[in-house]
């Protein structure tokens, strides 16, 4: 971080060098490892939180997934909150339309919700938004070379975007032609 300061003077914060300086290094460690399941919508950076919720709210493939990695909310995501590089600010919210629908992306992965109708539909997703001082540290992590995005939650939260809104059109795309989930990037049906 701070040799990317120096060879690129003023593309950190000092707002995000101090909170980096009083991070422990296993919450830089976690959230270097959640950087994997960022996903990109317009200027927003977020972390979809299908898969942290709890049993009674649904998601139970997208909360498997989460489970399986050894993630959890409680030790993973309100370390990162009290850090300051996740917001409380839980809600994804878009009026899709015929001629709005919502696109998001990581470097592997482009997903599409959609409608044909006339009238506007709300599709309202809780998220974990990366703050300023987070996208800072997120595009420092994404340059780095272990840096792998992951498709399959993306996938995973897509289906259930598709589950909960049956009347969208959701699907998603690799921006590979090699990806080795291709068979899970078909339309979401």
């Amino acid at each position: 971080m701070l040799a990317n300061e120096i060879s690129h003077p003023k593309s950190c914060s000092l707002r995000t060098l101090d909170m980096i300086r009083n991070m422990p290094p296993e919450e830089a460690e976690t959230f270097s490892m959640l950087c994997r399941y960022v996903m990109q919508s317009g200027d927003s950076f977020y972390i979809d939180s299908a898969g942290f919720f709890s049993e009674e709210e649904g998601h139970q493939e997208c909360r498997d997934y989460i489970k399986r990695l050894g993630l959890s909310y409680e030790e993973h995501i309100i370390p990162l909150i009290e850090a300051g590089v996740l917001s409380v600010n839980h809600d994804l919210a878009i009026y899709i339309n015929r001629d709005m629908g919502l696109e998001v992306h990581n470097d592997k992965l482009c997903g599409f919700v959609m409608s044909h109708k006339e009238e506007s539909i709300l599709l309202q997703r809780d998220a974990y938004f990366l703050t300023v001082s987070g996208k800072e540290l997120f595009h420092i992590i994404h340059e780095g070379v272990d840096y792998d995005a992951d498709e399959e939650y993306a996938v995973l939260c897509l289906k259930e975007i598709k589950r909960q809104h049956p009347e969208f059109d959701v699907s998603a795309f690799s921006l590979f032609e090699d990806s080795s989930h291709s068979d899970l990037l078909k339309e979401t049906e």
